[in-house]
């Protein structure tokens, strides 16, 4: 059984291949503590190399559904689960180390785990073709349960970025009003508008 935390670890890192990797890491010593079951996690990105600013600020005080994170990503990872081959180095209590590599022209990476407390960690990813670039460097802490029916991700409501959402919504308004010229494809045309809306609305706490 694989831990739900290291789900969190994909979602941030943004990619299939690391959603595989996530379905096919062992559970180290170090995560022992973390919940079998699926739930939301509470995750801040310290270092995220080549990035812009406003990237690497999303990810300070992101929060992560794994429940809905599965429930939506289900389907593809099952394809990509067994592309991932992974070697545990080191698994201590308080720190783990791992190779991984997903697919046979797929980068590898280092990835070393640290125990910061109950249930909160910090992940480091080195990309082993690139030893001497920064590493990206995320914490991660499990917060609570959530369900398949909530936002994946989810943003401190009075963040820059949530502030930047609110301020589009009204672009958003505009584009399902433009919807009326769209004929037989009015109604399709407001459902994507409106769940698009609705998502901005759900990763900033509904506001």
């Amino acid at each position: 059984m694989r831990a739900p935390a290291t789900l969190v670890f994909a979602f941030v890192l943004g990619s299939a291949a690391s959603l595989a990797l996530a379905l096919d890491m062992p559970i180290p010593k170090v995560m022992s503590d973390a919940p079998r079951e699926d739930g939301k996690w509470k995750t801040d990105i310290v270092q995220l190399p080549d990035a812009r600013a406003d990237a690497a600020a999303m990810g300070r005080g992101m929060t992560v559904c794994t429940s809905a994170a599965k429930a939506m990503s289900r389907d593809h990872a099952s394809a990509q689960k067994s592309n991932c081959r992974v070697k545990l180095l080191e698994d201590g209590a308080t720190r783990a180390v791992m190779e991984s590599q997903c697919g046979d022209d797929g980068k590898a990476a280092r990835t070393t785990i640290t125990r910061l407390g109950p249930r909160s960690y910090e992940m480091s990813v080195q990309q082993m073709a690139k030893p001497n670039d920064k590493p990206t460097i995320i914490r991660m802490s499990y917060v609570g349960t959530c369900s398949a029916s909530d936002a994946v991700i989810g943003l401190d409501k009075d963040s820059e970025q949530c502030k930047k959402l609110r301020a589009h919504m009204g672009e958003v308004d505009k584009a399902k009003a433009s919807c009326a010229s769209a004929g037989a494809n009015r109604a399709s045309c407001e459902q994507m508008v409106e769940r698009q809306r609705t998502m901005f609305a759900s990763m900033c706490g509904g506001k």
